[in-house]
């Protein structure tokens, strides 16, 4: 794993996360709803990268690696959203939409 790599990556998903987690949770505060957004991801960012990934590539092809992480990423998030009081209902939305634009652009802009 390379540590640079991670960070750009890292650094793409806060980038695209935090202001999406922020419009969703604005009623929270802007700085709640910021802080809250940076957190989801810095918390499942870096187990994705340096515990699932390395798990599971190259047993699994890499589209499977790929679901699976998203999939854990989304549940996730949503399970801290919930945890700072956002509705189960938000929570998994707002997860969803934030990981979904998240992956697709950062295939799109990673080399």
């Amino acid at each position: 794993m390379n540590l640079r790599a991670w960070l750009l990556a890292f650094l793409i998903t806060q980038t695209i996360e935090v202001p999406i987690y922020t419009i969703g949770l604005r009623r929270k505060g802007l700085s709640t709803a910021s802080l809250l957004g940076a957190g989801a991801s810095a918390f499942t960012h870096p187990l994705v990268w340096f515990v699932i990934q390395p798990v599971m590539l190259p047993r699994v092809h890499y589209m499977a690696f790929v679901i699976t992480a998203e999939l854990f990423a989304w549940v996730t998030e949503a399970l801290y959203l919930r945890m700072a009081s956002v509705p189960w209902r938000r929570s998994l939305g707002l997860s969803l939409v934030a990981n979904c634009i998240s992956v697709t652009l950062g295939m799109v802009l990673m080399p």
